[in-house]
């Protein structure tokens, strides 16, 4: 019954990949060259659209970055993902409805594209936007913050990693920062004492569940890494998009 579930599972993937080469391209070139237009408008101060999905009050906006091969090297590729969230059931902010973006290439060209399709999912002029990554002031998201407590772990205890990282992660959690920071302090990695140092601000996790913020737990992040090649590739076959 599991390989009949894979075999179904991996078609569907198939004819989703076909479905992306045949329109991606267009759809993307689409993007891109809405983004501007709007943008220019903006500049110009004309008059410009009313967001496509209806104005909302707050949209969460994911930005992250992975090295690729592209052509004639390692490319850094810029991932950004727009969605709606919510508290679950369990009582935790839930990530839902995500879409994403992805390419290499103009920094400025994945800004603007990326603030226009927000812009479309509703963030509007009017709705503020929640920005989780791992730079500048924005929520540093949990992955990225957990990921930092995972390098200094395995440099400092080997295969004992996993109960240190554990412990600090439970007082990351709480909002302990400063006594994440003497902790690493403590094993002699500075570098990883000052990441946290610099965003402890950024890494008020319980006055940012409090507040009914996401912190990055949900699957967007996992679902761009999964689906980048999917998504910056569209319509060229041979290898990435550069924007």
């Amino acid at each position: 019954m599991e390989q009949v579930l894979w075999i179904a599972q991996a078609e569907e993937a198939l004819q989703r990949l076909a479905l992306v080469g045949q329109y991606g391209g267009i759809l993307a070139q689409r993007r891109k060259e809405e983004a501007e237009k709007l943008w220019e408008s903006g500049v110009r101060k004309e008059e410009i659209p009313a967001p496509k999905e209806g104005q909302k009050k707050e949209m969460g906006i994911g930005i992250d970055g992975m090295m690729v091969w592209v052509d004639d090297g390692w490319h850094e590729v810029k991932v950004g993902c727009c969605f709606e969230f919510g508290t679950g059931k369990d009582g935790e902010v839930k990530a839902r409805n995500i879409g994403y973006w992805a390419g290499y290439g103009d920094v400025e060209v994945f800004r603007r594209t990326l603030w226009s399709y927000a812009y479309h999912r509703g963030l509007g002029l009017e709705g503020k936007a929640v920005v989780i990554g791992d730079g500048a002031s924005w929520i540093v998201d949990w992955y990225h913050a957990v990921e930092r407590l995972w390098g200094l772990g395995r440099e400092a205890f080997g295969e004992r990693a996993s109960e240190w990282v554990e412990k600090v992660k439970e007082w990351l959690w709480e909002g302990r920062v400063e006594e994440v920071v003497r902790e690493c302090e403590s094993e002699g990695v500075a570098r990883t004492a000052e990441y946290f140092r610099e965003r402890r601000e950024q890494m008020d996790y319980p006055a940012f569940r409090k507040a009914g913020y996401p912190i990055g737990r949900e699957l967007w992040r996992v679902l761009a890494k999964v689906d980048v090649g999917v998504v910056v590739s569209a319509g060229n076959p041979k290898g990435w998009e550069r924007f």
